[in-house]
């Protein structure tokens, strides 16, 4: 027969396991395991691309000229862009300076790459990447984050590491009494 005090123990050390898991990867690695997403064909073979403080994305192709597209059309074609007359007013977005998403490797050599984090909603933010391959083909990776939810997920990983901690105090102190008894 297991005794009281291994059972708390096992208990407490898996609850642990789970807690510190799940924070690896919704605290610690936002974005593992997050795809990337193939965008429709360039009209033209591209040399550059951009992702815009509005929103779009910008490709310049090897005959100068400059295809666009809103980051959340992943179905419509690629339209051809006049810096001249078109205003670029969307998403605001900005430059990405901090690196702690887990952006998973591309299907080919990239050419150019461009990433931004952008508004989402009142709450949210999402991290963009667009990338252009040597093949020609683009790809996007998006990531929310942000918000309420991950102001729980800090207090959810502090409250089941303290609830890990007193469990194991628990299953330290039933065991130390099991071999007082013996």
């Amino acid at each position: 027969m297991i005794p009281r005090a291994n059972r708390v123990l096992t208990v407490a050390i898996t609850w642990l396991v789970i807690v510190f898991g799940c924070y690896f990867f919704n605290v610690a690695r936002p974005g593992l395991g997050t795809k990337w997403e193939r965008l429709p064909s360039l009209p033209d073979s591209a040399t550059t691309i951009e992702l815009t403080d509005y929103g779009f994305i910008l490709a310049t192709t090897e005959s100068s000229k400059v295809y666009k597209r809103e980051l959340w059309q992943t179905t419509e074609p690629w339209m051809l862009h006049d810096e001249a007359t078109e205003d670029l007013n969307a998403t605001p977005c900005q430059v990405d300076d901090e690196n702690r998403f887990s952006v998973s490797s591309l299907p080919g050599k990239v050419v150019a790459r461009s990433s931004r984090n952008c508004v989402a909603s009142a709450e949210n933010s999402v991290h963009v990447e667009v990338a252009l391959l040597e093949n020609g083909e683009v790809w996007m990776w998006t990531y929310l984050y942000g918000g309420i939810g991950e102001g729980f997920t800090w207090l959810l990983v502090l409250a089941g590491v303290a609830l890990g901690v007193i469990l194991l105090g628990v299953g330290g102190v039933m065991k130390f009494w099991e071999t007082q008894e013996v």
